[in-house]
């Protein structure tokens, strides 16, 4: 079964483990690059990745771009703006407005 993952700190990625999503820790820009390969080769069909490590896997998210899945999306970062984006895309991808 297909599974969905987010990658980011531990305060912030762990709060959707409720929802049923993976999540997967990093602190530095080298645990971020190796838990999003973690993450390709456990088949994750969709990739939530923290605004935090955007620009650590800039190139290894654009292999993905003419593939399928996995889906990866970067949230965004802070503010009301952004967790209201962050809902938009949860909804989106679960179905539900859970965060």
């Amino acid at each position: 079964m297909a599974e969905i993952g987010i990658l980011g700190r531990r305060e912030r990625a762990g709060t959707f483990s409720a929802l049923g999503v993976r999540p997967y820790y990093a602190e530095t820009a080298r645990q971020a690059q190796e838990a999003f390969e973690r993450m390709m080769k456990e088949e994750c069909a969709v990739i939530f990745v923290d605004a935090e490590w955007q620009e650590a896997l800039q190139a290894q998210a654009l292999r993905c771009r003419d593939r399928v899945l996995p889906a990866v999306l970067f949230l965004p970062g802070s503010g009301v703006a952004a967790e209201e984006a962050l809902q938009e895309a949860v909804r989106r991808a679960l179905g539900t407005d859970a965060v």
